[in-house]
């Protein structure tokens, strides 16, 4: 048994990928997976078609990205 919790806040460390995959809650309304895979290729899959909405939700992830590493 280990004693280890993982911490849930903001990290500028990094994660397993699968942690934040397990991690995120399953409230969300929109979901949006980017990123690369073990042979470089981009990866994109989203649950919503709407493309105008999935572009605002990387422009305001953008900025926060920006504030938080201010």
């Amino acid at each position: 048994m280990s004693n280890i919790v993982d911490f849930a806040g903001f990290t500028k460390n990094d994660i397993e990928p699968n942690k934040v995959l397990d991690g995120a809650p399953r409230t969300l309304e929109t979901v949006m997976v980017a990123g690369w895979d073990e042979n470089g290729e981009l990866y994109v899959a989203s649950n919503t078609s709407n493309c105008p909405e999935l572009l605002w939700l990387m422009r305001v992830c953008e900025k926060h990205l920006i504030e938080v590493a201010e």
